[in-house]
């Protein structure tokens, strides 16, 4: 973790942005996919880059957010982070 470089406050206000970017923005609900790469706007990148998956990084991404969500105690957000894998 970031924190003993960044601090603690910093970190958790960092928390919700972080965990957005994963959620809302990189993970697709209606196809149950982590992406490797969307356009700035979040939307899809039809291209080889934006069809690249990797699902090592799927799960290493949900392992992150399962830490963080028990750092919030955020026992949805395990859940959900759960249910995506």
């Amino acid at each position: 973790m970031l924190q003993p470089l960044l601090g603690k406050k910093r970190v958790d206000a960092l928390l919700p942005e972080v965990i957005h970017e994963v959620m809302e923005v990189f993970y697709r609900p209606d196809t149950g996919l982590v992406l490797e790469n969307v356009y700035t706007d979040g939307s899809f990148c039809d291209s080889f880059e934006g069809r690249l998956l990797n699902p090592g990084h799927a799960i290493e991404a949900m392992w992150f957010i399962m830490d963080l969500a028990v750092r919030m105690n955020d026992s949805s957000l395990v859940v959900k982070a759960k249910d995506i894998n």
